[in-house]
């Protein structure tokens, strides 16, 4: 499979510099230009207030447009989307057509972008005009250029990030992921299949490079960026603040884990229908996904409801495909857990995997929808450990 990258809203094919050739979960090979000093040249020639003159209703409104062609099944690149998801990806069609879904939803949901610029800016009209504020009129004003790096393992965090940073005015260049190069790229090329020349459109370049392998052409990408976005591994942020200017602010979302704490009162059966949720999306790989569980008492009953709601959950978004070292990683957590005495509830084959646990947290978690539930005797316990 042959991919383009974008710049300044424009398809690119071909460059001076070798293809980057990149391998999916599944094995599949992707193909895609390399970054030359032409492009480079092209991206920093993007003016960076192309944004700033377009009203944020503009802006909104084009956004919703793009969301009402992703929610439509026929529209050729969410097809096309869909069918890299379970190729490329190793998603099972349902969990890719969430993901489409979830995109659709993301841009269609225009009160929701009003709502969010609201809540974290004051008012959203003042990303158009001066706004009274108590003695002093007040303006947010973009930073300029955004430059985002961002992850494989969530494909919707890298459209939170592009389309967070085109609301408020900034244009964006997007550091595709090796893991997945088409989310941010397919969303570009719905900007222009919406229209080519619309300001939001023209804003967004998408190119790739080899992680680790920063030369001087990343680095003046990185030089020029106004923000920087950093989403990934601790190595992403590392180089993210190392080299960028001193002006340059670089907003970080590395790596975290999620757990959940239950007191003894809680209706388990809905508690259970939730944690199956956050357990099942994107198969544990994401920084939302709960992975621990601490119970004040028994959880044995937990445990019984939340393999109900997990093998539910198996059928609404089965899981996906994962190599042989996930899989075999799986079914070690299983075997260590039996050897320890604990309980162990599956579902079918590897779907999943709901562990009664000791108290101590385990240093390597295997993911792949396995979850620990540990008892706590009461709140303070939990919060020591």
């Amino acid at each position: 499979m042959r991919i383009p990258l974008v710049i300044g809203g424009r398809r690119v094919e071909s460059s001076s510099a070798p293809d980057s050739e990149l391998e999916g979960r599944t094995g599949a090979r992707i193909e895609m230009p390399g970054l030359d000093a032409a492009l480079v040249d092209q991206i920093l020639a993007c003016p960076r207030d192309g944004l700033e003159d377009v009203p944020v209703h503009e802006i909104i409104s084009f956004l919703n447009n793009v969301g009402h062609n992703w929610r439509s099944k026929e529209y050729s690149r969410r097809r096309l989307y869909v069918r890299y998801l379970c190729k490329h990806f190793g998603y099972s069609e349902k969990m890719a057509e969430t993901e489409a879904n979830w995109i659709s939803l993301f841009l269609s949901s225009h009160y929701r972008l009003y709502d969010l610029l609201n809540t974290e800016l004051g008012s959203w009209h003042m990303l158009d005009g001066w706004v009274p504020r108590e003695e002093a009129y007040v303006r947010a004003m973009p930073r300029g250029r955004a430059l985002h790096l961002v992850p494989g393992n969530v494909p919707l965090s890298s459209v939170a990030s592009i389309v967070r940073a085109l609301i408020t005015k900034n244009i964006s260049v997007v550091k595709v992921s090796s893991e997945d190069p088409m989310t941010p790229l397919a969303l570009a090329q719905s900007f222009v299949d919406t229209d080519p020349e619309h300001p939001v459109t023209r804003a967004m370049s998408v190119v790739h490079w080899k992680g680790g392998r920063e030369g001087e052409l990343e680095h003046r990408l990185l030089e020029a960026a106004d923000v920087v976005c950093a989403w990934g591994g601790a190595e992403v942020i590392q180089w993210s603040c190392r080299n960028a200017p001193a002006e340059t602010e670089v907003l970080k979302f590395g790596p975290k884990r999620s757990i959940a704490v239950l007191g003894a009162d809680v209706d388990l059966k809905k508690v259970a229908r939730v944690l199956a949720h956050d357990i099942a999306m994107y198969d544990q790989r994401a920084c939302f996904s709960i992975q621990h569980v601490y119970v004040e008492g028994d959880p044995s009953l937990l445990a019984t409801e939340l393999q109900a709601a997990l093998a539910h959950y198996q059928e609404l978004l089965p899981k996906g495909m994962h190599d042989p070292d996930e899989r075999a990683g799986w079914s070690l957590a299983r075997l260590q857990a039996v050897f320890r005495g604990e309980t162990v509830l599956g579902g079918g084959g590897q779907d999943f995997s709901v562990v009664v646990a000791s108290l101590h947290p385990h240093e390597e978690h295997p993911l792949g929808r396995t979850v620990y539930l540990h008892r706590v005797d009461a709140w303070k316990t939990s919060r020591r450990s």
